[in-house]
């Protein structure tokens, strides 16, 4: 995948992820994700408290590793940065990727509740660089 267009396309095709931040001593936070990419943006949903969140928000700059569970031999590793924000109608959309469905109903509202109630925040992550190139 050297090119734009293949690298596109493994992120699109793939949710699985391995997100790498950088923890006040420097030493790399390693944490497994699943994620969305979109109009050239990788979107990660986690809390305000867990370490991925409390650490990008101190340093933006982040590596994401996206594997390929079907061939792990086939990887992108994607450096960059990230805003850390509130979104619930993006945490809804990743939500719903996630699980394969549309939330309706009792179960949208559930969601809604565990979004606040646990604080989360997404991780808008705007690549960099690339490897391999």
């Amino acid at each position: 995948m050297p090119d734009a267009a293949g690298r596109a396309a493994f992120l699109a095709q793939n949710r699985f992820c391995v997100l790498g931040t950088l923890r006040k001593d420097g030493r790399a936070r390693l944490s497994p994700m699943a994620y969305m990419y979109e109009g050239g943006t990788i979107f990660i949903s986690t809390t305000r408290t867990r370490g991925g969140g409390r650490t990008a928000k101190a340093d933006p700059r982040v590596t994401v590793c996206i594997i390929n569970l079907q061939n792990r031999g086939e990887y992108l590793t994607v450096y960059g940065r990230t805003e850390v924000y509130e979104d619930e109608a993006m945490t809804l959309r990743l939500f719903e990727m996630f699980r394969n469905r549309k939330l309706e109903g009792a179960e949208l509202e559930a969601a809604r509740e565990e979004i606040h109630r646990d604080g989360r925040v997404i991780l808008r992550i705007t690549p960099e660089e690339f490897y391999p190139r």
